[in-house]
């Protein structure tokens, strides 16, 4: 945190960017989180923030990529996530209503290339999309020759 606010600085770096991130406060009940969580939307965002919780992991932050998915904003949120030292694991998880997969899935596989701690492997991503451009997004990452954990759950569709 900088001093004489309450914004820890990779708020600011990802407000810069047009992104809402936040760092939940270090609290002796609430240990200091180690999953990165990203998603398109404050409500996705929130509930991948629960989901980690009720799966007993702790999110380290809360990152909202904000309006209007792109290559360049998906690299940036990744990026940030992935300048976090505390981040251990990166979590993505992309609901395609109007947001377009593919888009998304260029620019985490931008970020990767050009991110050290992503390119070595050092931090792992799991990668879940579901909706507009999920087969693109699919072959996007599958071809990019990197290293992604997916994770789909089927849909019942009766």
């Amino acid at each position: 945190m900088t001093e004489g606010t309450l914004t820890h600085p990779a708020e600011a770096e990802a407000a810069k960017s047009g992104l809402f991130l936040i760092k939940p406060p270090v609290t002796p009940t609430q240990p200091r989180g180690n999953i990165g969580c990203f998603g398109y939307g404050a409500g996705l965002a929130m509930s991948t923030m629960d989901a980690v919780v009720a799966a007993g992991g702790s999110p380290a932050n809360f990152l909202d990529g904000g309006g209007g998915a792109t290559a360049a904003n998906a690299k940036v949120s990744i990026q940030v996530l992935a300048e976090d030292p505390d981040v251990k694991v990166i979590f993505v998880n992309i609901f395609g209503g109007i947001t377009q997969t593919d888009k998304v899935a260029a620019g985490i596989i931008s970020a990767v290339h050009d991110t050290e701690r992503l390119a070595s492997g050092s931090v792992p991503m799991v990668i879940r999309m579901r909706g507009t451009g999920e087969a693109e997004a699919k072959v996007l990452l599958e071809g990019s020759g990197l290293v992604f954990h997916s994770h789909s759950v089927p849909c019942d569709d009766s």
